[in-house]
């Protein structure tokens, strides 16, 4: 999926998906970040407590990098 312009305070968005097996996974993040500071957004899985995530700088709009967070999935949707 792209997303963009996540700018206001309540930005949000939503993705749904399943697993097989409850546990520690690693959530695959890419980003582009054209501003000359660090952005960072709330993470947050199943509705459990945020984990800020942070998206420094790419050196331009088309530019992206990767970032990679553990989430803890329970078995099924999430």
């Amino acid at each position: 999926y792209r997303v963009g312009d996540l700018t206001k305070p309540d930005s949000a968005v939503e993705f749904s998906f399943p697993v097989a097996e409850a546990g520690k996974y690693q959530a695959k993040l890419r980003y582009s970040n054209g501003h000359p500071t660090t952005a960072w957004m709330n993470l947050t899985v199943n509705g459990a407590a945020s984990q800020r995530v942070e998206f420094p700088p790419t050196g331009g709009w088309s530019n992206y990098k990767d970032l990679t967070e553990q989430v803890s999935l329970i078995a099924g949707t999430n």
